[in-house]
């Protein structure tokens, strides 16, 4: 991971203007605000690409995640694409209640939730639902802001299909 945050430092100091803005697409174990999560191949308290980048740009990296509440999505297994089905998430899990909101795509800004059911409810513990490129369970509970403190994205239906 210090590889990949290395080469998005690098293109951020070497961007053009005072202040430069971009965005790094990554699936949310790499992004995500734990700097010691990592899945099981990774060495115990192995930073990731998140940890990094917070370290480095401080209060102006912003972690955006996306949540499957149910649907579809593909799975990489070598060269071989499959596409799995998600059922409804369990009434246990962050993906459940943001998937029960009633809207079919929105943000949900963490900075700001106020104190009440609201931060109780994101504090946990709760489980987010994660998969893999292979479609492993990458899930764990724990509060919603290690995930992504600043702010959360949720997809109802996420369909690579269409």
């Amino acid at each position: 991971m210090h590889f990949m945050a290395e080469n998005v430092a690098w293109i951020h100091d070497h961007a053009e203007g005072s202040h430069p803005k971009m965005i790094v697409w990554a699936h949310d174990v790499h992004i995500a605000n734990n700097p010691s999560y990592y899945i099981g191949y990774a060495p115990k308290g192995t930073e990731n690409l998140g940890g990094f980048l917070r370290t480095w740009f401080k209060q102006s990296y912003l972690p955006i995640a996306t949540s499957l509440y149910q649907g579809t999505f593909n799975t990489y297994q070598g060269i071989r694409v499959t596409t799995d089905t998600a059922g409804t998430a369990g009434e246990d899990t962050y993906n459940y209640t943001l998937g029960n909101v009633g809207i079919p795509i929105y943000m949900l800004d963490l900075r700001k939730t106020p104190p009440g059911p609201v931060t109780d409810w994101a504090n946990g513990p709760h489980v987010f639902l994660l998969y893999g490129l292979g479609g492993e369970d990458l899930s764990i509970p724990g509060p919603l802001k290690q995930w992504m403190r600043r702010k959360f994205r949720q997809e109802v239906v996420y369909d690579h299909n269409g």
